[in-house]
């Protein structure tokens, strides 16, 4: 059973709630589509959550935030190739908006048994064995640092001194920016939906990090007009590493 920290806020505690739902009841829908585990979430939502807005990428219809009420943005499999190859490289990401911003979020790897918490302002990973408090890498020397690439990049020619590596699902990749494995996640082809990273990027930033995403709103506070439109993305542990890992 996977351990779970304590929250002490209303958003945070129902967020902690719908963690414990979903781990609880993931072995009946694991072999499932894409749709068929987005309709499951958002019925774990509405159940803790009534009236609760949600939002997911099998979602056809625009993102809004409530103006009253919390909204639910989902992805229901991030790094859905590499689970169609049974690699074990995917997670589950759920990002809760409330009060103008994200409030909450989770970013749940089911073949890792890990879940990655944003709660009461602050950065969890929580495992069977036990919850640990996530803070992002200190400032290293860029041959010292280790990224990881999305994997266009592998191919384009570029050279990088730092250590690469590359899982190919960006929510877990931003999180592990997040709990210090990782120095940096840059993704400067433009492949990142709103809905993929949103949850990440909340346990980013309570977790002491720093991201620049190519788009007109901050994903953080506002909905992407243009939510299912992929964009650019670096995700860092020092505000600094920004510059050094531009668009061009």
């Amino acid at each position: 059973m996977i351990e779970l920290p304590v929250a002490d806020c209303a958003e945070s505690q129902s967020v902690l709630k719908i963690a414990q739902s979903v781990l609880g009841t993931w072995h009946q829908v694991k072999d499932e589509t894409d749709a068929r585990i987005e309709r499951h979430l958002f019925d774990i939502i509405r159940a803790d959550c009534p009236g609760a807005k949600c939002f997911g990428e099998e979602t056809t219809g625009p993102f809004e935030l409530a103006a009253d009420g919390p909204s639910f943005l989902v992805d229901p499999i991030d790094g859905s190739h590499n689970r169609e190859r049974g690699l074990p490289y995917f997670a589950v990401s759920i990002a809760m908006y409330s009060r103008g911003r994200v409030l909450a979020s989770l970013v749940f790897a089911p073949e890792w048994s890990v879940v990655f918490l944003g709660v009461s302002g602050k950065a969890y990973k929580s495992t069977p064995f036990g919850v640990q408090r996530l803070k992002v890498r200190g400032p290293a020397p860029r041959h010292n640092r280790a990224i990881a690439l999305f994997k266009r990049q592998l191919v384009s020619g570029q050279s990088f001194p730092e250590k690469v590596r590359t899982i190919s699902c960006s929510s877990i990749e931003v999180c592990l920016v997040a709990q210090g494995a990782l120095d940096g996640f840059v993704d400067s082809t433009g492949y990142e939906k709103q809905c993929d990273i949103a949850a990440a990027l909340h346990i980013l930033h309570v977790a002491g990090g720093h991201f620049q995403y190519d788009c007109p709103v901050d994903p953080l506070t506002s909905a992407d007009p243009q939510w299912l439109r992929p964009r650019r993305l670096l995700a860092v542990s020092q505000k600094e590493y920004l510059n050094d890992y531009g668009w061009a």
